[in-house]
């Protein structure tokens, strides 16, 4: 046989229930295939066969299924990975003038293809420098001990360095994690101190301090340094003396929350011949893995003779799944598929409902921070609660206050 797909793993979302998940590729062996738990905390386990599951359908080129034993169904919120694990090992052996049968040659390319397949699978997954960029020494040669403590970077050169000392990192991250606390800590001290200077010193003559054995009037005894000054009442009487802040006109506090705003997005959905078989193409591009952000709406207009779906199987129905219709409407007579993302839904594989083979995979991460919302003081005119200020992402404190703009998507902060 050939093959003729390059999927080497398949991805489901368990529910307590579910006990049986298909495989969508060939094994030779119930041996060459793995099977992962992976928990909500990222913590990964690879299972046991016989102990944790059994494995049918070995030797079909469409794949099988994996069937885990009663006290060991996979729970809600673990991600269930079959993963083929082909054995680096050369088994055909050619002996000369023997006969030589081609499904023993074909067998062992097909063996070379899936080790070749399951290799590209783990380079697809590393870091890369790009085909156009370029680094000269790609080794850590620092041993355990030297790298031990110490962030992977970057030297002068651009080469990978194990030995970065991150105890400054570490330190600037504490600093700048107190820095909205120290400069709120300020911001009252500061409106305290200007209160206290503001309140009225009472009496006719004033000592400071029990060794000063001089009396004097408050105007000689006290001193107004820079930015305070100094008025007196009833000079001639029970003197007073007020001391206020100056130079403080337009003080302002700046909160700023970030926020998710959803989304719609259009695609739409071709079929063209690639690698000798009908696919679907989005944008243009041959069967490719989207990313459908969880809160957005995508919209997929399809031909009317080949019906758009989706599945937690690849391939759907063609693979032994079923249509998936969480968030899912389907307009027949506009051949539109509207998906809105739920949160926490599962990976998934558009298909052709009528046609095997022409879909490909939709990922869906959680969605990420795209909108900005600024709260000020407003010169004093407006006030921020305990509440406010807490819950604010970041806060900027400014004496003279700041106008804020946007130009061509970013933010401009003008003084």
């Amino acid at each position: 046989m050939t093959i003729s797909t390059t999927t080497i793993k398949n991805s489901y979302s368990a529910n307590s229930s579910t006990v049986t998940f298909n495989y969508t590729f060939k094994i030779a062996a119930d041996t060459e295939i793995e099977v992962i738990i992976r928990a909500s905390d990222g913590t990964e386990t690879i299972k046991s066969k016989g102990t944790h599951y059994n494995v049918a359908g070995v030797g079909n080129a469409g794949g099988g299924s994996v069937t885990f034993v009663a006290q060991h169904t996979p729970q809600t919120n673990e991600t269930v990975v079959l993963r083929r694990v082909t054995p680096l090992t050369q088994g055909l052996d050619l002996i000369e003038n023997d006969p030589m049968p081609a499904e023993n040659i074909e067998t062992a390319y097909d063996k070379l293809t899936a080790i070749a397949q399951e290799l590209q699978e783990q380079i697809d997954r590393s870091i890369k420098v790009s085909k156009t960029s370029t680094i000269t020494n790609p080794e850590l040669t620092a041993d355990a001990s030297q790298r031990a403590g110490k962030l992977l970077g970057f030297d002068s050169n651009g080469d990978l360095d194990g030995t970065i000392d991150g105890s400054g990192v570490a330190t600037n991250a504490t600093a700048a994690a107190n820095s909205a606390t120290a400069a709120a800590n300020s911001a009252s001290a500061a409106a305290t101190s200007a209160a206290q200077a503001q309140v009225s010193a009472g009496g006719n003559l004033i000592k400071v301090s029990s060794n000063d054995t001089t009396a004097g009037v408050l105007n000689d005894k006290v001193k107004a340094g820079t930015g305070i000054t100094k008025s007196i009442f009833n000079a001639s009487g029970n003197e007073q003396l007020q001391l206020s802040v100056s130079g403080i006109t337009s003080a302002e506090v700046y909160g700023f929350n970030l926020s998710i705003v959803a989304s719609t997005v259009p695609y739409t959905v071709s079929v063209a011949s690639y690698a000798g078989a009908n696919a679907f193409f989005i944008q243009g591009a041959a069967k490719p893995t989207l990313e459908l952000i969880e809160g957005n709406t995508y919209v997929f207009t399809y031909p009317a003779g080949h019906p758009f779906a989706l599945s937690t199987t690849s391939d759907g129905s063609h693979g032994g799944g079923s249509e998936y219709t969480t968030g899912v409407t389907r307009n027949v007579g506009a051949t539109t598929l509207t998906y809105v993302v739920p949160t926490g839904a599962p990976t998934l594989y558009y298909y052709c409902t009528s046609h095997s083979g022409m879909g490909g995979q939709f990922n869906t991460p959680a969605p990420f921070n795209n909108n900005l919302q600024v709260t000020t003081t407003n010169q004093g005119a407006d006030n921020i609660t305990n509440a406010q200020y807490a819950a604010f992402d970041d806060v900027i404190f400014a004496a003279s206050g700041f106008t804020f703009s946007l130009s061509n998507g970013s933010l401009i902060a003008t003084i």
